[in-house]
């Protein structure tokens, strides 16, 4: 099996741990118009419909593992060519990261072992072993990448993402920081009829706010922008659990 296939099969695993019941299990975004407003429908001009949801067993203090689902509801291939992420509000956009490389490969090394570790029950398991599988599309044994590591700011929106300055990772022009199916490997295309499922790693430090919602501003192929609303979180998990304190509440219940 190909890296390729592999990434797609791990992240699919992922998925099915937590529960295949629908083809997009999460909360469906919504779209914001251009004088700020949010959208009844989840459908936007383009004919995209898009969910996210936190995947709890992937959590920890610090970091957070969220899932997104782009459905095409149209007759044609839709192609997703950039992608910038806010969190709405000035210092979350700051301070929210997004861990690549050898730095998102030391993330998943830790939360596999922990998570076998626990061993709380199957799924887990099978989830942090698929993650393995899905993570290593990423090109980690590339030389490059593994010196590399760094971190990528998430921006606000209407800036693009910027990449912290590291000498190293100018050296390896060649190597591919994100797996296929990570949010910010790009362009991706979402298939007539069907979906596209991509992925996303949050690290946030321990003096910001509750991170439960996010802005997705991205570009189509054909130049066409749109920007969602997600509200991607619907119970508390590890992750901001002193940050979130709602999030707690909703979990005791």
């Amino acid at each position: 099996m190909g890296m390729t296939s592999v990434g797609v099969v791990g992240l699919a695993l992922i998925t099915c741990g937590a529960g295949c019941a629908s083809i997009a299990p999460g909360k469906y975004a919504r779209p914001i118009d251009e004088h700020g407003q949010l959208a009844e429908s989840p459908r936007t001009r383009a004919g995209l419909k898009i969910s996210a949801r936190e995947i709890r067993s992937l959590a920890s203090e610090h970091f957070g593992f969220v899932e997104f689902t782009f459905e095409n509801t149209t007759s044609h291939w839709i192609q997703i060519e950039h992608v910038e992420l806010g969190f709405g509000d000035p210092a979350k956009d700051r301070n929210v990261y997004v861990p690549w490389g050898s730095e998102l490969e030391s993330w998943r090394r830790a939360i596999e072992e922990r998570n076998l570790v626990r061993e709380t029950n199957a799924e887990t398991a099978l989830a942090a072993l698929a993650l393995s599988g899905a993570l290593v599309a990423a090109g980690t044994s590339d030389r490059g990448t593994r010196a590399a590591g760094g971190l990528i700011a998430a921006s606000a929106v209407g800036s693009a993402l910027v990449m912290h300055a590291d000498q190293r990772v100018k050296a390896a022009q060649d190597a591919r920081p994100f797996p296929e199916t990570h949010l910010l490997e790009l362009p991706f295309p979402v298939p007539p009829g069907l979906h596209s499922k991509r992925w996303i790693v949050l690290n946030t430090p321990a003096n910001i706010g509750c991170i439960d919602a996010m802005i997705l501003d991205y570009e189509s192929g054909n130049g066409q922008r749109e920007r969602v609303w997600s509200d991607f979180r619907s119970r508390g998990s590890e992750w901001q659990s002193k940050a979130c304190p709602r999030m707690r509440e909703r979990r005791r219940r």
